[in-house]
């Protein structure tokens, strides 16, 4: 128990190196006139389609400006949340208020677009990787270094599924990749599945190793309705992992989501309704 506090304490304030080097030889660079990686031409990038989805994308944000992430933050949303007037649209003026908390708050770049998404939001950019929200990145170093070194030139580039994970959980867009077919897989263990923990019914679980050995916890979890919700306390011990170092990692993570959505976004959880 004294070992998973400290290891959710290192994950909280670990400092990560604010340019991060890869020593992997398969792994090609974004290149600057210095050799090193233009942060400037690379972005994490989010795409909420919904205001549901504005708070957990902004939180993705938060979490890569704690962690020291140089490349930059991108938020596009659809440009019709700016046409719109004010006043009588309670979910528009709580999207507006959040993402201006985002812009003020984590560097966030707000960039509207076209309702039906042409891709002219890469701009300037040579290359982004998207998260699929919600969920809580342990590792910006990792991502980043994915992000600034992979080999993808042209085309889309998704992590390998399996143990809970989906292909779109995480993926890396390069300038061409309209006109290009997905051409790289990139490797499961960069994502957890929150869902997974429930695979340890039984003997022992290593919570160090399952929360070290990854680079994002995705909140998808079949037996909830997601983290932004309150769920009733019935649904949510039917949902516990019987595991019980899995449950204690369990119930620490959506604690944690909870409180972060405070802190970030001023929202409390969600009220669930069936």
């Amino acid at each position: 128990y004294t070992l998973q506090q400290h290891t959710i304490a290192n994950l909280r304030t670990s400092l990560r190196p604010l340019h991060p080097t890869s020593h992997n030889p398969t792994l090609s660079q974004v290149p600057s006139a210095e050799g090193s990686p233009d942060w400037t031409r690379l972005a994490h990038l989010q795409h909420p389609r919904t205001h549901f989805e504005v708070c957990s994308s902004i939180q993705i944000f938060a979490d890569l400006h704690r962690l020291r992430s140089p490349a930059r933050r991108i938020l596009v949303f659809p440009r019709s949340w700016a046409k719109e007037g004010k006043g009588g649209d309670f979910e528009l003026e709580i999207s507006r208020r959040v993402m201006r908390r985002g812009a003020r708050r984590f560097g966030v770049e707000l960039r509207p677009v076209e309702d039906e998404d042409d891709g002219a939001w890469m701009g300037d950019l040579e290359r982004v990787m998207i998260l699929r929200s919600p969920g809580i990145v342990v590792d910006a170093t990792t991502l980043d270094d994915v992000l600034a070194y992979s080999d993808l030139e042209n085309g889309t580039a998704s992590i390998a599924a399996g143990a809970g994970v989906v292909a779109d959980d995480l993926t890396l867009v390069s300038r061409s990749a309209a006109s290009e077919t997905a051409s790289l897989s990139l490797p499961n263990s960069l994502v957890r599945s929150i869902g997974g923990l429930h695979d340890f019914s039984k003997g022992s679980f290593n919570a160090t190793a399952w929360l070290e050995d990854t680079a994002y916890i995705r909140f998808s979890d079949p037996l909830l309705p997601g983290p932004e919700y309150d769920a009733p306390w019935s649904m949510k011990f039917a949902a516990r992992p019987r595991n019980k170092y899995a449950d204690w990692t369990w119930t620490k993570l959506y604690g944690d989501f909870a409180q972060k959505r405070l802190d970030v976004c001023g929202l409390e959880l969600e009220e669930w309704r069936e």
